[in-house]
């Protein structure tokens, strides 16, 4: 969640919010934490899930340690679940389960928290709707391309038989120009993006998983300051 800019939840390099055992606050707060004790920070979090009506589903589900935990200061060995998911409680059942993942590399210095969600989705009806077609314009430029095309719907056009219905006549016009488009230059091909994943990339990526999977095994200053040069 963000914060306004007048917060008075205290922002320092490490902001240490974390919910402990002895906090007493009925169905806003779990039992599930790695801490015995409330930071300050903690407190104000519990403060403002009360005054909002939030529950704390962080708190609400037992897991082991390795995956309640959320940070690990540089150098240490300690976890400390200082990342939370705070949800409405009259949809906090949508909440089924909330852990760390400490697999998967997102760039940060923290471990990724994943929720899941059970949601009920509307049915929806079932229609005739097709997507329409990007036709390749840029084939116009080539003259010969033009003319043949220019030549066809012509051509097309005037093997319409002209009739009073104008729903009629526009259905012919739209096949019309639909069908020599297809013919004569087809549709784009999307090419958006296409490529830029080369092989650069996946090295790159390589070696930060790897001094990533370094410091999750042995959180060492050295190993921290490896996984740090990796992402920057």
């Amino acid at each position: 969640m963000r914060w306004p800019q007048d917060s008075w939840i205290k922002k320092k390099h490490y902001t240490l919010l974390y919910i402990g055992l002895k906090t007493s606050k009925g169905q806003h707060a779990g039992r599930h934490t790695l801490h015995d004790i409330t930071s300050e920070n903690g407190e104000k979090l519990v403060q403002l899930a009360i005054a909002h009506n939030l529950e704390i589903s962080s708190t609400k589900f037992h897991q082991r340690r390795i995956h309640t935990g959320t940070w690990k200061a540089p150098g240490q060995d300690v976890l400390n679940q200082i990342d939370h998911v705070l949800i409405n409680r009259r949809r906090a059942s949508i909440i089924t389960d909330v852990r760390t993942l400490r697999g998967p590399n997102c760039n940060s210095d923290h471990y990724l928290v994943r929720t899941k969600i059970r949601q009920k989705i509307s049915k929806v009806e079932e229609g005739t709707y097709r997507r329409s077609r990007k036709w390749d314009v840029t084939k116009l430029q080539n003259p010969d391309i033009k003319n043949k095309y220019e030549k066809n719907i012509a051509q097309k056009l005037n093997e319409i038989d002209l009739g009073p219905d104008i729903e009629l006549e526009w259905d012919n016009l739209k096949t019309v120009i639909n069908d020599v488009a297809c013919n004569d230059f087809g549709t784009r091909i999307n090419r958006e993006n296409a490529g830029w994943f080369d092989e650069d990339c996946r090295k790159v990526i390589k070696v930060k998983n790897e001094a990533r999977k370094k410091c999750v095994i042995r959180n060492t200053k050295a190993n921290e300051e490896e996984h740090i040069k990796s992402r920057n």
